[in-house]
């Protein structure tokens, strides 16, 4: 589509699932209170690159 050429690269789901869990690490972010810092900082860093959903499923995987 002609379109697509304008729209930000995707971050495959294993790609997603690897930034989360390396963030959270670095940040010590291990509970539910940290899943909107999270949730920020790939909205800031990766706009449009990600579906939210599948995004907070990999957050939650990681809250203790």
């Amino acid at each position: 589509m002609y379109l697509e050429c304008y729209l930000p690269d995707t971050i495959t789901d294993e790609d997603l699932d690897t930034i989360i869990k390396d963030y959270m690490t670095e940040m010590d972010y291990n509970t539910m209170k940290d899943m909107g810092k999270v949730m920020g900082y790939l909205s800031k860093t990766y706009p449009g690159q990600y579906d939210g959903k599948i995004a907070s499923t990999f957050v939650r995987k990681y809250i203790n």
